[in-house]
């Protein structure tokens, strides 16, 4: 290979290390702060399973705040409790209280 040949391939491989570098960063910023609350409010969620939320058209802010406050209220609750009764009564839930409360109730019945 000749050295423009060389320099090319650099040229790319620099290309796609600060193309994922980005990607990987903006990924990092977006769920950073639902993590990081879920984390220091005493019910953490994995990085993954909170991207899972999102990429399920959950609402994620909405989730992870029901989820800490109940917690703190000593409720065994999961994520997936409350991602399971917001899908199932998505059209009674309008903010964190509302899902905490059909959570409770539904836990309940079991």
């Amino acid at each position: 290979m000749d050295n423009t040949s060389n320099n090319m391939v650099i040229v790319i491989a620099v290309l796609v290390f600060f193309i994922f570098a980005v990607a990987l960063s903006v990924l990092v910023l977006v769920f950073a702060r639902h993590w990081l609350k879920a984390a220091f409010g005493g019910a953490p969620v994995s990085f993954p399973r909170i991207v899972g939320l999102r990429l399920r058209g959950a609402p994620v802010a909405m989730i992870i705040e029901a989820h800490v406050r109940l917690r703190r209220a000593g409720v065994s609750v999961t994520v997936d409790d409350l991602e399971q009764t917001y899908r199932l009564r998505g059209s009674r839930i309008r903010v964190a209280e509302d899902l905490m409360r059909e959570t409770r109730d539904r836990l309940q019945l079991r």
